[in-house]
C-alpha cells in the first residue's frame, strides 16, 4: 500500500459492504485528492488526513494537514467536503474547501443540521469551533465561532499547563464532548485522562463535572484519552492509554489499554466494573465506537511488529472477540503478540457488567475502512473466552 504522507495527495477509499471498491465513487473508489484538483493553487508536498465523517446529506467531509511549499514549512489545515460522487462540493468555501492557516483542527464532527464541529490544540489550549454548511464560522458560538480552555487544575502555575483534544462526539442534544489529555494536577511530566463538555453556544458546560472538565488520573502516572463514543441511554465511553505499576515492590510502570465510562454528568459510572474503568492488555489503542446493540469495539495494533491491525469487542467489560488484520500471508498463523486478556482490573467478580447483547455484529472494520486503512489486506479472526 502506498505510504499516504509522503505523496502529493491523500488517497481517499470509498468501499461497499462486500469489501470491493464502489466505483460510484470517482470512477474507481479511489480518490487521489490534491489542491489543484480543488482549484486551490499548487500541490503540497505532504498531506496528512485527521479525520473524516459523512454529513446527513452523505456528503463526506475530510479535514487535513498539509505543508504548502517546502517539507520544512510549518504545517497549514484546511476542511474539503465532497458530493457522493467525490467532487468537490461547491456549497463549501466557493470551491469545496476552507483554509484554516496554521491554527491546528485535527478533529471533526458534524451536527444534525450539518453544521460542522472541529477541535483542535492551540497554544497549549483546547479549541472548539463550529462552521455554518457553507463553511464560515457560526458566530453563534462562543467568540466570533471558536471557545478555548485550559488546564485550571495545575497546582504549580500555568506556565506549564497543556490542553490537548484527540476526539470529538456530539451529543443528540447538540452538546459537544471532547476528549483527550491535560497536565496533571501533580505532576508537570503527567497527564491526566481529559473529558469535557461544550454547550450549543460555546461555553463549557456548568452541569458537567467541575466548570465543564472531568480529569481522571488512574493510577498516578500518565494517562491519556484517545477516543469517545456515546451509548444509546447518554452513558459516554472513553478510552485511551494508561501507565500503571506492575504487581510487586519493583513492578515496573507500564502501558495499558483503559476503557472509562461516565454518567451523563461526568461523573465515573461506579456500576461498571466497580471503579468506571477497566484495564487490559490490548496493544496499542488508536479509536473505538459503539456497535448496535451497544457493545464497545475498540481498534488498534499490535504491541510490536510487524504492527498488525488489532480489534477487540467487549461484553460489559470483558473480552468477547479479537481481531488481527495482517498486510501479508506471511503473518498468518499464531500471534503471540496479540494480548487481549483483561487485567485484574478488569476481572473483579460481582462488579462487571456483563447484561450486553451477544448477537452484534463487529462494526469496528467499517471504521477503519474511512479511513483506507486496511485496503488489501487480510483479516483473521481469533477467537476470544471471556475469562
Amino acid at each position: 500500500m502506498e505510504d499516504l504522507y509522503w505523496h502529493p495527495y491523500m488517497n481517499l477509499f470509498r468501499v461497499n459492504a462486500d469489501g470491493t471498491l464502489d466505483t460510484s465513487f470517482a470512477g474507481t473508489g479511489n480518490l487521489k485528492l490534491a489542491m489543484r484538483r480543488l482549484g486551490a493553487g499548487n500541490d503540497s508536498l505532504r498531506y496528512s488526513p485527521s479525520a473524516v465523517t459523512t454529513t446527513p446529506d452523505g456528503k463526506i467531509a475530510v479535514l487535513f494537514s498539509y505543508q504548502p511549499t517546502h517539507y520544512s514549512d510549518p504545517f497549514s489545515y484546511a476542511l474539503v467536503r465532497l458530493q457522493l460522487d467525490g467532487t468537490p462540493d461547491p456549497t463549501l468555501g466557493g470551491n469545496g474547501i476552507v483554509f484554516f492557516g496554521q491554527n491546528e483542527y485535527s478533529k471533526l464532527a458534524v451536527q444534525q443540521d450539518g453544521k460542522l464541529i472541529v477541535t483542535g490544540t492551540r497554544d497549549k489550549e483546547a479549541v472548539v469551533a463550529r462552521l455554518n454548511v457553507d463553511g464560515s464560522f457560526d458566530t453563534s458560538f462562543g467568540s466570533n465561532g471558536q471557545m478555548h480552555f485550559d488546564a485550571p487544575q495545575l497546582e504549580y502555575g500555568t506556565s506549564g499547563s497543556y490542553t490537548r483534544i484527540a476526539d470529538i462526539a456530539v451529543q443528540p442534544d447538540g452538546k459537544v464532548l471532547v476528549a483527550g489529555h491535560l497536565s496533571s494536577a501533580t505532576s508537570l511530566y503527567s497527564y491526566d485522562a481529559l473529558v469535557a463538555r461544550v454547550t450549543v453556544n460555546g461555553r463549557l458546560d456548568a452541569s458537567f463535572g467541575e466548570n465543564g472538565i472531568v480529569a481522571t488520573d488512574i493510577a498516578g502516572g500518565t494517562d491519556e484519552a484517545r477516543s469517545i463514543a456515546l451509548q444509546k441511554d447518554g452513558r459516554i465511553v472513553v478510552s485511551g492509554s494508561a501507565t500503571v505499576q506492575e504487581p510487586g515492590d519493583a513492578g515496573a510502570r507500564v502501558r495499558k489499554t483503559v476503557v472509562l465510562r461516565y454518567r451523563r454528568n461526568g461523573s465515573l459510572d461506579m456500576s461498571w466494573n466497580c471503579s468506571g474503568y477497566a484495564l487490559y492488555d490490548a496493544g496499542t489503542h488508536a479509536d473505538s465506537a459503539i456497535d448496535r446493540s451497544g457493545r464497545i469495539l475498540l481498534g488498534g495494533y499490535t504491541s510490536s511488529a510487524p504492527w498488525d491491525l488489532l480489534t477487540v469487542r467487549l461484553r460489559g467489560t470483558r473480552v468477547a472477540h479479537a481481531t488481527e488484520i495482517t498486510e501479508s500471508a506471511e503473518s498468518e498463523g499464531d500471534a503471540p503478540n496479540v494480548d487481549v486478556a483483561p487485567t485484574a482490573e478488569a476481572a473483579q467478580g460481582g462488579c462487571a457488567t456483563s447484561g450486553m447483547p451477544s448477537n452484534a455484529k463487529d462494526a469496528l472494520v467499517p471504521l477503519l475502512l474511512a479511513a483506507g486503512a486496511i485496503i488489501g489486506h487480510r483479516r483473521r479472526r481469533r477467537g476470544m473466552s471471556p475469562c
